[in-house]
């Protein structure tokens, strides 16, 4: 199991969720909090992420990591016709915009206002079209968990390549 992601995935969606289990596991104490509770934490930790989150980013957009992103994600998803996709934990819009720019139709959801504020800056900077919400993804629990275990086998195989 990792205690700790990647550099390159660490800001991605639930991810303040699993920082506070790595620190209290650390700790070797559990803090016990209700879900709404935790949700609060957690948008205020990307409320304030958002400047430098954005900016890292928007370099990732410019850099390497666009290419190593697109190539993974070429494997698994058809770029022939455009697709409809939900970007779940969107944050400031990077897979949204990643997967808009080829054609496909992205709704971005974020349970962080900020993040989504930012999200659509982005995208509108660089004309690509996408749709983002403020939204709680309760309704995908069980998705969720399978797009951070495909992240991490995603995580695994591009640091395998290194």
């Amino acid at each position: 199991m990792l205690t700790s992601f990647p550099e390159f995935l660490s800001p991605l969606g639930a991810c303040g969720l699993c920082h506070w289990k790595v620190k209290y596991k650390e700790k070797k104490t559990i803090e016990v909090m209700t879900l709404e509770e935790l949700k609060e934490r957690m948008t205020d930790y990307w409320s304030w992420r958002v400047p430098s989150f954005s900016e890292l980013r928007m370099k990732e957009l410019n850099g390497k990591m666009r290419e190593r992103w697109m190539a993974e994600f070429e494997k698994y998803i058809p770029m022939t016709k455009p697709l409809r996709i939900l970007d779940l934990g969107t944050g400031t819009g990077f897979f949204a915009v990643l997967l808009g720019a080829c054609g496909h139709h992205v709704t971005g959801i974020d349970l962080t206002e900020d993040m989504i504020l930012e999200a659509r800056r982005t995208a509108a900077a660089l004309q690509i079209p996408a749709d983002f919400l403020v939204m709680d993804a309760d309704f995908v629990v069980g998705t969720l968990i399978v797009c951070l275990n495909f992240l991490r086998l995603i995580a695994e195989m591009v640091f395998a390549s290194i």
